[in-house]
């Protein structure tokens, strides 16, 4: 869980949220929403601005944001950190304007990996099915096959 202030200020975080991000208590408090070295992608790789992050985006319209899937590169790794993560405004008593929001987040990168690989696996099983053969880079276990095969196979030569 990660609270923030309407200004982007960053007020706390629990450890949990700490390690995904990769940032210690004074390093997060160091940063606000709008920080530039906060490198957000949309699952389809493109760039996800600041503005359009989840917590933003509950904090400028007061709507709650559920379960977004984005991805962060973070400060203890040199990849992306994939998140599904859900933000919530938070208001004072008889004020229609949120005060702050605070987000709540899973990492999702493994599961993300796993769905990955196997899309890959069932593409390249259609272009085999299709009679189509996927290139080399593309198809290691079937090129692998093909070079046993050919490398055990009796030769009149011998």
């Amino acid at each position: 869980v990660v609270y923030s202030l309407s200004d982007g200020t960053i007020t706390s975080a629990n450890p949990a949220a700490l390690k995904i991000l990769g940032l210690a208590p004074d390093e997060l408090a160091d940063r606000g929403l709008l920080d530039p070295r906060w490198r957000a992608v949309r699952e389809d790789g493109s760039p996800l601005p600041t503005d359009e992050f989840p917590v933003v985006v509950a904090q400028s319209t007061g709507v709650e944001v559920p379960e977004v899937v984005f991805g962060l590169h973070t400060a203890d790794r040199d990849d992306v950190v994939w998140l599904r993560t859900s933000a919530v405004p938070m208001f004072r008593p008889g004020e229609a304007v949120p005060f702050g929001s605070f987000s709540t987040f899973e990492d999702v990168t493994q599961r993300r990996r796993a769905e990955q690989e196997r899309g890959a696996g069932e593409r390249r099983r259609e272009g085999v099915a299709a009679g189509h053969r996927a290139p080399f880079h593309q198809s290691p276990g079937i090129a692998r096959a093909t070079l046993v095969a050919q490398c055990t196979s009796p030769s009149s030569r011998w």
